[in-house]
């Protein structure tokens, strides 16, 4: 009888073994459902200038850099005697290593175009933006609004 008993057990303890659920956790899969769940559209810290590293809020961090390359861009303006009061509507593309190309997003005069490329040019590096820690491409659509010289 008490052999009958153990053989019983072996039994039940082998085909339960299906109901327990040893799967194996497939890394692939939760790579892919990590990327699913970050959000790719925004990034954690926006790219900036080292003055404007301080400001946590991103309206204000905008703003400084927006008046950095502004302030910047005004003296080469100056430099110049280039007349010209006009908001200009740029998209500045900063990469991970913190390069930076300035385009426009609309018809401008060819000197003026050519004033703000080497303005660009000449700007200091930026700090690039970051996400989840790691530096990342980011392109920020800003308004350049310019007050020099009266226009005569």
């Amino acid at each position: 009888m008490f052999r009958l008993f153990q053989y019983f057990a072996l039994f039940a303890l082998v085909v339960s073994c299906s109901d327990f659920n040893f799967k194996k956790t497939d890394q692939v899969q939760l790579l892919e459902n990590e990327k699913m769940a970050i959000d790719w559209n925004s990034v954690d810290n926006w790219p900036t200038f080292e003055s404007c590293e301080g400001n946590e809020n991103i309206q204000s961090r905008i703003d400084c850099i927006t008046s950095t390359i502004q302030l910047h861009c005004e003296e080469r303006f100056k430099q110049n005697d280039l007349r010209q009061n006009d908001t200009l509507w740029v998209k500045l593309n900063v990469s991970n290593n913190g390069a930076m190309a300035m385009t426009f997003a609309q018809e401008a005069d060819s000197l003026l175009v050519s004033v703000l490329e080497e303005c660009a040019s000449s700007l200091p590096k930026m700090i690039p933006a970051l996400k989840r820690g790691q530096p990342v491409n980011c392109e920020l659509r800003l308004p350049l609004i310019f007050r020099t010289l009266e226009v005569q």
